[in-house]
């Protein structure tokens, strides 16, 4: 298990998840790293704090270990457990936490506004002709395009600990009701399985 690290760009700390080595020999295993390999130690260290601060922004199970101090991020935390279902302990930040920021950080280098995107997905729910009519999901809603909140290589190593599970972005589930979801209505939301595709 990883932990919570420091880094210091010119006299200011940032709390990180994961160290920078950590970070450093995640990516030396990766392909596709050019963005990492040519950036400077302080864009690096810059990327670093960045893609901690946009995996802090997800919606964990458990609840932080220290809520007294408080602790700085959202890591560690207390009735967590691993995708294997191994309990994580109430000290540690999970492996695949880091290696998540560690997939933020290339993308980060490669893109710096990568973070300011509010979702991976693809929130049109309809689009007309006639009227020239786009209609939109609310944020928050079902979205059309299947999106994830972070790209997909980091979402996949923590969507878990999200609650997400598996089942994350597979479809809209009503559940504990005797009633048919909006989401049932195949001519509302044209989810009928010969409705064609652009």
């Amino acid at each position: 298990m990883s932990s919570v690290a420091t880094i210091t760009i010119g006299t200011d700390s940032y709390s990180v998840y994961g160290t920078q080595a950590e970070v450093a020999t995640y990516l030396n295993g990766r392909l596709g790293t050019a963005a990492f390999t040519a950036a400077t130690a302080t864009e690096k260290q810059q990327a670093h704090v960045q893609a901690t601060r946009w995996v802090d922004t997800m919606k964990w199970q458990g609840v932080p270990t220290d809520l007294v101090t408080p602790q700085p991020l959202s890591w560690p935390r207390t009735g967590m457990v691993d995708c294997d279902g191994t309990v994580v302990a109430t000290t540690a930040v999970p492996d695949e936490l880091c290696e998540a920021v560690a997939e933020l950080v290339l993308i980060i280098l490669g893109d710096n506004a990568a973070s300011d995107a509010s979702s991976t997905a693809k929130n049109i729910k309809a689009l007309g002709a006639g009227s020239a009519t786009v209609e939109f999901f609310r944020s928050g809603d079902a979205q059309g395009g299947g999106g994830t909140p972070l790209p997909t290589p980091a979402w996949r190593l923590i969507k878990c600990f999200t609650g997400a599970g598996s089942q994350a972005n597979s479809g809209a589930i009503a559940s504990g009701a005797d009633q048919c979801s909006q989401f049932d209505d195949d001519d509302r939301y044209d989810l009928r399985s010969d409705a064609g595709f652009a």
